[in-house]
């Protein structure tokens, strides 16, 4: 994910969808599936 930094912000884009930003400026898109 961010392997060399730590997370600096989360966020649900929708229902399905979070979104993390890293120190190392990288921006991750994480699909989770409800159980």
């Amino acid at each position: 994910a961010h392997p060399q930094s730590q997370i600096t912000r989360l966020v649900w884009l929708d229902e399905e969808t979070l979104i993390s930003v890293g120190q190392d400026c990288n921006t991750k898109m994480w699909r989770v599936e409800k159980i």
